[in-house]
């Protein structure tokens, strides 16, 4: 068994190759079965990973292709937050300190009702009715 990653792989797989510990978060489990359909998008072999873990909306604020697309809206709230100390202690307070697991971070971000709106379009694998610019808190 290996690491699937969908779409760009970036710096991941020289990053795990080179890594003492290797824990992959994904958005879903599969299959041995379906990792073996198509190999050549196994890029981390098994010898480099310690620990699999699901870890349902794990990357956001940002997008993991085919499952959501990246928050436009959160990572403004976090730019915004980031132009002083103060904002920034107030953001990580809100949204990381004061977060007592991954789902309270969630819930801090909007719940369901916004990540739902982040869901990718199959056809497209990002989400092509997301509005990206001219955003309002």
């Amino acid at each position: 068994m290996a690491s699937c990653i969908e779409g760009q792989s970036y710096a991941d797989v020289q990053q795990a190759l080179c890594a003492q510990t290797v824990i992959v978060t994904c958005e879903e489990l599969v299959s041995e079965e379906s990792l073996r359909r198509e190999p050549e998008r196994n890029q981390i072999p098994l010898f480099a990973v310690q620990y699999v873990c699901p870890v349902r909306w794990g990357a956001h604020p940002y997008a993991v292709y085919n499952y959501y697309d990246y928050d436009p809206r959160q990572l403004k709230s976090y730019h915004e937050a980031a132009d002083s100390d103060d904002g920034l202690e107030r953001y990580l307070q809100r949204f990381v300190h004061g977060a007592k697991d991954h789902s309270g971070y969630l819930e801090a971000v909007g719940g369901l009702e916004r990540l739902n709106s982040l869901v990718a379009d199959p056809q497209y694998g990002y989400q092509p009715t997301l509005q990206r610019r001219r955003l309002s808190q």
